[in-house]
């Protein structure tokens, strides 16, 4: 791959393929499964975040503050 992302912040709901399998679909790709991927939802339940968590390395709920935001980012990005 020539260009690889450093993180990816996936929506969940998407029109065509929602976040979770898009998510799936990252993760079987051996170039792309190290990329950390932060899951971004208005509708994050205890029982949704318990079942899909692990497909993310962090989920945030919307509406999401720049502080939130910002140490979700800075906790996977290289210094």
């Amino acid at each position: 791959m020539k260009n690889t992302p450093d993180i990816i912040l996936m929506n969940i709901q998407m029109p065509v393929l929602n976040g979770y399998d898009a998510s799936k679909i990252i993760r079987k790709n051996k170039e792309l499964k190290h990329i950390p991927i932060i899951a971004l939802t208005a509708n994050a339940t205890n029982d949704e975040k318990k079942k899909y968590g692990h497909i993310f390395d962090e989920y945030l709920t919307k509406p999401i503050t720049n502080k939130s935001f910002l140490s979700a980012i800075n906790n996977f990005l290289k210094k």
